[in-house]
């Protein structure tokens, strides 16, 4: 019977993890909405901010040498597996794609293009 409730207890515990994440995901969306709308003082943006970099450079220290360097070999790894533009003539060529104008209209009258200024 104990092993009933017990298995009961961790259902419930999967949904209030859902929900929980459900708030979180309501949560972003209301404050960037207020972002968006300039409505989020300062001190607050930077309160977010030190604790989105908190978490960051928890993220890539582990408790143990062998943790740590685990960690930067798993990372190494997943940077080889990523697809990375590696014949650059064919990236400049495709970012170049775009019709001058809209540069123009993005970026003013003076362009630069690699080693050329157009204008």
């Amino acid at each position: 019977m104990s092993s009933i409730m017990a298995a009961g207890a961790g259902v419930e515990e999967g949904r209030d993890l859902v929900e929980q994440k459900k708030d979180k995901k309501e949560e972003v969306a209301e404050l960037l909405k207020r972002l968006e709308l300039g409505q989020v003082p300062d001190d607050e943006i930077r309160r977010l901010i030190r604790l989105q970099l908190d978490r960051r450079i928890q993220w890539g220290y582990k408790p143990t040498f062998e943790q740590q360097v685990a960690h930067v070999v798993n990372f190494a790894q997943s940077l080889r597996k990523m697809k990375i533009a590696t014949a650059m003539e064919a990236l400049d060529s495709e970012m170049y794609e775009l019709p001058i104008s809209l540069f123009k209209l993005m970026f003013g009258s003076t362009i630069c293009k690699s080693r050329y200024v157009l204008t």
